[in-house]
């Protein structure tokens, strides 16, 4: 990246795959003792090679759709009833596509704590929509009012990290001011790998950003609720944004251990799944061949239940799982949570 900035080195096939190939995962940054801002540096080398690097038909479609995640939703939702006729090689890999999230009509029990905002992303609009109802549930049972701004849309990290610096710039704009208007205290973010750029949006307008994990296992109301018990076992994959860039490893599991009997074992494979971002659809065989160890420590530990707080890991991870005898149930830990709600 310092040779390409300085034009020693031109920007040739050869060197772009290199950057291309980069997951973005950030695990150099995380452990770097001179804490070079790798994350930062790979966004800019990638925004100042983009006018040189044709982009595939796909990859302009894809960039086009998560920039209108209304409309991403709506076509989803006309997809849906068709899903169950594609033939099962293809319909297994893909899950079942949800229902709309509506923002429910609940008030907190008692006088509201405070206004907390739910940002809900593009594809995770509508493929994370049972979390997004799962959460709003279980915040309003804990006093907060939940607000959803209809004018909210993607972060634009999608965009950001393909090189579409300008686009990510007015994504963010909007939907900065977007919870500015909603007035909210805090904006809770359900996918890990959005937290960044909504944090970097909402930032020079002093609303703070906080993982919806993190903000409910530090919740003080939430200990003192019985939640009902669980016999099962939880396999938790912690996603490279949620390790590397939040730097919060351990309040999913937290969060997770509040159920009783329910046992929460983390993956010990710390490499990335492959999905990283659009990765996961540019090069699908390399992104399998990452995915390979995580799905094999996952089939070695047998759990009922695998549960991640990233929507691209998770849709990635239920590929690799399509052809598992006995595949376990992916969630959110948001959604176990409330489904254990007394």
């Amino acid at each position: 990246m310092k040779a390409l900035g300085a034009a020693r080195l031109p920007a040739t096939a050869d060197v772009v795959q290199a950057l291309d190939h980069c997951l973005g995962c950030r695990a150099c940054e995380a452990v770097c003792p001179a804490k070079v801002e790798y994350g930062a540096l790979l966004v800019d080398s990638r925004a100042a090679l983009r006018p040189l690097v044709p982009r595939s038909w796909r990859e302009r479609v894809l960039e086009l759709m998560v920039r209108r995640p209304r409309l991403l939703s709506a076509l989803l939702g006309l997809a849906r009833p068709w899903q169950r006729l594609l033939p099962i090689r293809l319909a297994h890999r893909w899950p079942r596509i949800p229902t709309p999230f509506r923002s429910p009509k609940l008030r907190a029990a008692t006088v509201a704590r405070g206004r907390v905002g739910l940002f809900l992303g593009c594809v995770a609009r509508r493929m994370d929509a049972p979390v997004h109802r799962a959460a709003s549930v279980v915040l309003a049972r804990l006093g907060w009012d939940v607000v959803v701004p209809a004018r909210q849309g993607c972060c634009g990290s999608l965009h950001a990290h393909a090189g579409g610096a300008d686009a990510a710039a007015a994504m963010a704009r909007d939907l900065a001011q977007a919870f500015v208007d909603a007035r909210v205290d805090v904006v809770l973010v359900s996918a890990s790998g959005c937290h960044e750029a909504v944090a970097t949006a909402l930032r020079p307008h002093g609303v703070r950003v906080e993982a919806l994990c993190a903000f409910l296992a530090d919740d003080p109301r939430l200990r003192d609720i019985p939640l009902r018990p669980l016999t099962e076992r939880v396999v938790l994959h912690t996603p490279c944004t949620q390790r590397n860039v939040i730097g919060d490893a351990q309040s999913a599991a937290a969060l997770l251990r509040r159920i009783p009997g329910l046992t929460v074992a983390p993956i010990r494979h710390a490499a990335c799944c492959g999905a990283a971002g659009s990765h996961m659809l540019r090069h699908p065989e390399r992104a399998a061949a990452l995915r390979a160890p995580l799905l094999a420590e996952v089939a070695a530990l047998a759990p009922d239940r695998l549960c991640t707080s990233n929507i691209g890991c998770r849709l990635h991870l239920h590929a690799g799982l399509a052809d598992a005898a006995a595949p376990p149930r992916l969630q959110h830990p948001v959604e176990l949570i409330a489904e254990q709600w007394p």
